[in-house]
């Protein structure tokens, strides 16, 4: 396992899962396609092809000798995979968690390895030069703690990124690193870590060099529980954060989100993975959570479809009458969240900007002071995993109020 906790309760219940694994020396199925060096324990977490005959996974595995983590490199040559030698230069363990590969003689793999001298982890990379795979020189920010790479991207032999994080002092800090390879050596580059408790990088994709994204997430210190996605976006200078889709109850303190892998193809074209809580509070249940970036933002490409209705309970309606509106949210959002705002010919209505759903309701009243015809909308923000909709339009006449009869008396004679 790595050497800090996992940032999520699926962490800890892979880490659970791996410790009975090693412990009931479970054996690798038989006929198994891909190898399996070690009798207890081997695990895959990266894989990248550059064609149908090359192909690397990447991991680490159990030494059943020495009881060491070790690197793990795999690769498909159009027929089968293929154990590769790989260095293993940690004291007890070296894991591997990405690789990318540009060529059959350019591939880059990343992860981290532990020190003897006091336990302070380091980065891992490896390069393949399409005859071995050698270790690189990377930078490792903490010299008091871990420091980990998660995922790489690489677009040719001279633009290359690696992301994962780094720990302080304290336990319950943690910040993101990135790092870039510019054909001659890996350098640190300064990225957000918006997070005051745990920050951390598991994913990257660049499609240009100055178009590149990172995903993972962060928390706070003083509530280490309420954990955000997190996206950053290299537009060619620096890594500057996104506003990025968080449907795990936003109001809740146990609120979870996180992202571990993307993949961009253009400038407007770009995924990316991971998943988010329960909103019942049920701390151990998951959902998947899918973002996708439009070239304007990330969407929530996972959220549950909602569909907003609107009506009227005067149409039509005289000048001088109170008019409500009521905007109709299905399904109601569980539990109650969100706004509607109501439009009045394409405009906004000032008194009904943001009124709270409730029961997956909302109204809006309003009075006329002239006769005519309004094109009213409603639209609904979207909260937690519930989407944002808009009403068909509904037309409500105003009419002029009738002048007042007056009375005329009558003679008597």
């Amino acid at each position: 396992m790595r050497p800090y906790l996992p940032r999520s309760a699926a962490g800890v219940a892979a880490v659970a899962a791996a410790a009975v694994l090693v412990t009931a020396g479970i054996a690798a199925p038989a006929g198994a396609l891909t190898p399996n060096p070690s009798p207890t324990s081997n695990l895959l977490a990266g894989v990248s092809a550059v064609s149908g005959s090359d192909a690397w996974a990447v991991g680490s595995y159990n030494d059943a000798t020495t009881g060491a983590s070790k690197t793990l490199v795999l690769h498909w040559n159009g027929t089968a995979w293929s154990k590769v030698k790989s260095p293993s230069p940690g004291s007890s363990f070296s894991q591997l968690y990405g690789v990318s590969a540009v060529s059959g003689s350019d591939a880059w793999l990343v992860g981290s390895y532990d020190t003897s001298d006091g336990g302070v982890t380091k980065t891992l990379v490896l390069h393949w030069n399409g005859t071995a795979w050698s270790k690189v020189s990377s930078p490792s920010p903490s010299s008091v703690s871990y420091n980990s790479l998660d995922g790489v991207s690489a677009r040719s032999g001279s633009d290359a990124w690696a992301v994962g994080d780094y720990g302080t002092s304290d336990g319950g800090r943690s910040g993101t690193l990135v790092l870039h390879w510019d054909g001659t050596a890996w350098a640190k580059v300064s990225s957000p870590s918006p997070g005051s408790g745990l920050n951390g990088l598991t994913g990257a994709s660049a499609v240009s060099g100055g178009d590149a994204w990172a995903v993972g997430s962060s928390s706070s210190y003083d509530n280490p529980y309420v954990i955000g996605t997190l996206i950053l976006h290299w537009d060619g200078t620096a890594w500057t954060k996104v506003k990025s889709p968080n449907p795990s109850c936003p109001d809740d303190i146990n609120s979870y989100n996180d992202l571990y892998g993307v993949s961009a193809r253009t400038g407007s074209d770009a995924w990316a993975a991971g998943d988010y809580g329960d909103c019942a509070t049920n701390l151990f249940k998951r959902a998947t959570l899918v973002a996708h970036w439009n070239g304007t933002a990330w969407i929530n490409a996972s959220a549950i479809t909602t569909s907003t209705s609107i009506t009227s309970s005067a149409n039509p309606v005289t000048t001088g009458t109170p008019v409500t509106y009521t905007a109709r949210v299905t399904p109601a959002p569980t539990p109650d969240g969100g706004t509607v705002a109501f439009y009045d010919n394409g405009s906004l209505i000032s008194s009904c900007s943001a009124k709270a759903v409730s029961s997956g309701r909302a109204t809006c009243t309003v009075t006329y002071a002239a006769a005519g015809s309004h094109t009213i909308r409603a639209t609904y923000s979207g909260y937690a995993d519930f989407a944002r909709s808009t009403s068909p339009s509904l037309t409500e006449t105003v009419k002029a109020q009738a002048p007042a009869t007056a009375s005329v008396p009558v003679s008597s004679g």
